[in-house]
């Protein structure tokens, strides 16, 4: 008997980048209702929403592989850098208005 694996998709081509946008849009309104810097509150979502789309579009599509511990350790630093990017960004444009 062959073994045959089936992989049916539970979500549609592209709801993880529509996830990412999601994701931008949210909290690019919650930072600039903060700041209220429209250029802040841009820069700081934009990187975020990106790269969880990405990571979102991967895992709904199956396309995930084993990834070496060194790799893991590098992804993790590069997104919790990227998370704490907008409040950064905020504390350091508070100080200059």
């Amino acid at each position: 008997m062959e073994n045959s694996e089936h992989y049916y998709q539970k979500v549609f081509n592209g709801a993880g980048y529509l996830i990412g946008f999601a994701i931008s849009v949210v909290s690019a309104i919650i930072l600039f209702s903060i700041s209220k810097n429209v250029v802040i509150a841009i820069s700081s979502s934009v990187p975020i929403g990106t790269t969880m789309g990405i990571i979102l579009e991967k895992r709904f599509q199956g396309e995930q592989k084993r990834i070496s511990p060194r790799r893991s350790k590098i992804l993790i630093g590069l997104l919790s850098f990227a998370n704490k990017l907008p409040f950064i960004i905020l504390i350091f444009s508070v100080q200059y208005l």
